[in-house]
């Protein structure tokens, strides 16, 4: 079995008018929601083997919060540049090719993307994803690469306003 953790990355601000797109800095909400979420996580005992971010920096930080709070080694800890502004297609090319080794991966990134992606691998109707939104997706497969449309089942999922878990 193989689960995917897709998580989008806490709220951004603009922090000063020359910054990019890419540059944006999380906002101190964001900063406090991606520690509170990933502590959620823990609650539940559902800690990743792995973390694949976008580079962007509002992801970049989001996915650095998750992986302290989670005590991810840092040779678990990776960027991949495909995910920053990509499709839903793009996402499934980096999804299969996810390593193999690893069965439980955690995925940062950025909508509608990420939302994108969601749908189409679960047979349930989602909304747009909220920022720091994780979503745990199950799949019955041995490889990243069997996974297909309609193939994995959400087995959890929650959001920063959501206060019926404890952090």
């Amino acid at each position: 079995m193989k689960q995917l953790t897709i998580v989008r990355h806490a709220k951004a601000g603009w922090g000063e008018a020359t910054l990019s797109d890419f540059q944006r800095p999380l906002n101190e909400r964001g900063l406090k929601d991606s520690v509170t979420m990933a502590q959620r996580l823990l609650a539940q005992g559902l800690v990743p083997q792995c973390l694949v971010t976008s580079p962007a920096l509002r992801a970049l930080t989001t996915a650095q919060q998750f992986a302290e709070t989670l005590s991810l080694a840092s040779s678990a800890f990776t960027t991949d540049k495909n995910i920053y502004e990509a499709s839903s297609d793009r996402l499934h090319d980096v999804v299969w090719g996810l390593d193999d080794r690893y069965d439980d991966i955690m995925l940062v990134g950025h909508n509608p993307g990420l939302s994108d992606l969601v749908r189409s691998l679960v047979s349930v109707g989602i909304d747009e994803l909220s920022t720091c939104e994780i979503i745990v997706v199950q799949f019955d497969c041995e490889q990243w690469h069997e996974i297909g449309p309609g193939s994995g089942r959400i087995s959890f999922n929650d959001l920063p306003r959501n206060t019926h878990h404890s952090a």
